[in-house]
C-alpha cells in the first residue's frame, strides 16, 4: 500500500433541485500530503460529502473547477472525469456512512469485493475466490478484529463491526487513500471508538492517507493531527485541532455547535487523548 497525496484547486459544485440551486461547494482548495490523517469538519450541508465524492470521482465538479488530483495524477478537471478516472479510482477506498455492503453474503465474500480491480468480474460475481484471495481477506479482518466473523451472514453483525468489515475491504483493495463519509455517524460510543482506532492504525501502520468526514468535533480532536472545516461550502479552517479555539468552531457550526458535540469537542481540546496515535509525518 502507497500513500496518495490529494490536490484540489478552486473546485465548485451546484446542485440544481427542481427550480432552486444550491451550492454545496464554492470554489474550495486544499491540498493532503502523503500519509496525512486528516478530519473533515463542518455542519450538516457545509459539503463535505460532496467534497469526498469528488476527490473519489464519483460525482463531477462544475464546470470551471481547477483539478483534483490523486498520487499525482488528475482524476478530474474543469467539471469532467479523467480518461484513467476508473483506473485511479481503483486506488481510492470509500468507507461510506450506510456501510455498502451485502447484508446476505458472508463478511468474508463482502471484503474480496475490494478485489475486484485486480481479479475477474465474473469471479466476483460469482464469489469464486482463491486461497491466496481468502487469506488476505481474513488477514484484513484480523487487522479490524473482526476475523471471527468472517463467515457470518453480514446482516447479522452489529454496525460497528459491519463498519470495520468495510475498512477490511479497502485493506484489500490496497487503497493508498482511504475516504471516510461519516463513517461513525450512526454508531454507539465503544463502536465509534473501534472503527476511529481502525483507521488510525492503517494510516500509521500502512502509511495509508486517511481523510475522514466527522459530525462530531471530538472525534476529530482525539484522532487527526490536521483538521479541515467547511461552512456552507466553503474553506472555514485548515489546520492544527490546536487552533480550533471555541468561537471558531461556533462560527463554523453556527446554531449546530452544541448538536456536534461542542461540549466534548471542549474538554477533548483541553484534555486531548488520542487513543491510536497517527502516523508521524
Amino acid at each position: 500500500m502507497f500513500a496518495s497525496a490529494v490536490s484540489v484547486q478552486s473546485v465548485s459544485k451546484t446542485f440544481r433541485i427542481g427550480g432552486s440551486v444550491r451550492v454545496a461547494l464554492d470554489r474550495v482548495s486544499a491540498t493532503v500530503a502523503a500519509g496525512e490523517m486528516v478530519a473533515l469538519i463542518g455542519p450538516s450541508g457545509s459539503g463535505k460529502s460532496t467534497l469526498l465524492r469528488c476527490i473519489a470521482g464519483l460525482i463531477a465538479a462544475d464546470p470551471g473547477s481547477g483539478p483534483i488530483t490523486v498520487g499525482g495524477r488528475t482524476i478530474q478537471c474543469n467539471g469532467r472525469l479523467s480518461g484513467d478516472a476508473r483506473a485511479i479510482r481503483s486506488g481510492i477506498g470509500v468507507v461510506f456512512q450506510q456501510f455498502n455492503l451485502s447484508e446476505r453474503l458472508p463478511v468474508i465474500a463482502n471484503v474480496c469485493v475490494g478485489m475486484v480491480s485486480r481479479i475477474p468480474t465474473w469471479r466476483v460475481a460469482l464469489g469464486r475466490f482463491t486461497v491466496a484471495e481468502r487469506a488476505e481477506a481474513l488477514r484484513a479482518l484480523q487487522r479490524v478484529g473482526i476475523v471471527e466473523q468472517a463467515w457470518q451472514r453480514t446482516g447479522t453483525l452489529s454496525g460497528g463491526q459491519q463498519q470495520r468489515a468495510a475498512i477490511a475491504r479497502a485493506l484489500v483493495q490496497r487503497a493508498g487513500l482511504i475516504l471516510g463519509d461519516e463513517p461513525i455517524a450512526s454508531l454507539d460510543p465503544a463502536s465509534c471508538r473501534l472503527v476511529m482506532e481502525a483507521l488510525a492504525r492503517i494510516n500509521r501502520e500502512d502509511r495509508a492517507t486517511v481523510i475522514v468526514s466527522l459530525h462530531q468535533i471530538d472525534w476529530a480532536v482525539r484522532f487527526c493531527r490536521r483538521v479541515i472545516a467547511l461552512r456552507a461550502g466553503q474553506l472555514a479552517y485548515d489546520g492544527p485541532p490546536s487552533g480550533l479555539c471555541l468561537e471558531t468552531l461556533r462560527t463554523i457550526y453556527g446554531t449546530e455547535f452544541h448538536l456536534a458535540g461542542g461540549d466534548d469537542a471542549a474538554d477533548a481540546l483541553c484534555h486531548p487523548e488520542p487513543a491510536c496515535e497517527p502516523a508521524c509525518l
